[in-house]
């Protein structure tokens, strides 16, 4: 990846410098921005036929940047009543709201819903380049959205956003390599995800052994009589929890309301799943009860739950 000779201002702050040869223009002097909408749902006419229509929920849920089919699909009466467009394959499909930005591209003729937008290439313009142009645009789109339950990106905005617009020989040279880069990083992301799935299998069979069967591979075995725990050390005795520990906790307790809840050091702290944290307590983000809510009802025994002899 060598420097270009000479850099000039883009003129769109995401963007910054761009190589001197290159255009900087709005997405519709390089796509046509297609838009969508919803058939009607209780028409049965209108659905389950052999027309893609692309949601949003389509496009978060892709491990590809290709889309070939959506999870719902309409029929031709379906698309006829609502007015929503057909495009062709190698089109761009970017989802304007919930969330903006996740997109695609579109490997057969289809159409989308209202929270997306199809941008339809000009000029043999390339798809595949594009497609990593707008994945590293997703942030500036979502500054771009408006709304007060979620947030939506116009087809003004998208059609007004400035966009690199370099030759075409370069857009495919620059989609050939991130091709081959992209899919470098990937394998090696999978083959991480390989390893540290590997590590955590191992990590538990080394502990169930060791807590199980011992430290010492030559000492005799005997039946536990538990199916889960097998085997154990002659030496072992299998007792039940309470034979080793103290189960403290409120039994029958009929919870609190946010009228219950002070502030940190104000009265008892509760604990959750949520505070248990790879074999640890975690106590952020903990919830703290009044002390005259604590004392009332069913009896509870604090107990110590760290090494600062904080009662929980």
């Amino acid at each position: 990846m060598r420097p270009y000779p000479a850099y000039k201002d883009s003129g769109a702050e995401w963007l910054g410098a761009v190589p001197e040869g290159w255009e900087v223009v709005p997405v519709k002097a390089a796509f046509d921005v297609i838009g969508g909408t919803t058939p009607k749902t209780d028409i049965e006419d209108y659905w389950d036929g052999e027309i893609s229509w692309i949601t949003p929920a389509d496009l978060s849920s892709l491990d590809s940047r290709f889309v070939y089919a959506s999870s719902r699909k309409i029929t031709p009466a379906g698309l006829e009543s609502c007015g929503t467009t057909l495009f062709n394959a190698g089109s761009i499909i970017l989802s304007t709201r919930a969330p903006i930005g996740s997109l695609a591209i579109c490997g057969e003729t289809m159409c989308v819903n209202q929270g997306c937008k199809a941008l339809s290439p000009r000029n043999d313009n390339v798809s595949d380049f594009y497609y990593f142009v707008f994945f590293s645009a997703k942030e500036a789109l979502n500054v771009l959205g408006r709304g007060s339950t979620f947030l939506e990106l116009s087809g003004e905005q998208l059609a007004s956003f400035r966009i690199p617009l370099p030759p075409l020989p370069e857009q495919q040279a620059i989609a050939r390599f991130l091709d081959k880069e992209v899919a470098k990083i990937d394998a090696l992301v999978a083959e991480q995800r390989r390893l540290i799935a590997l590590l955590a299998e191992k990590r538990q069979a080394v502990i169930s052994h060791a807590v199980t069967k011992g430290l010492n591979p030559a000492t005799p075995l005997k039946p536990s009589g538990i199916d889960w725990l097998g085997d154990i050390p002659e030496g072992w005795e299998v007792v039940r929890v309470k034979a080793i520990a103290k189960l403290a906790g409120r039994i029958g307790y009929r919870g609190y309301t946010t009228a219950d809840i002070v502030e940190e050091g104000e009265g008892a702290i509760t604990l959750s799943p949520s505070n248990i944290r790879e074999g640890a307590i975690s106590f952020q983000q903990s919830t703290y009860i009044s002390w005259a809510k604590y004392v009332s009802g069913v009896p509870i025994t604090p107990w110590r739950c760290n090494s600062k002899g904080a009662d929980c």
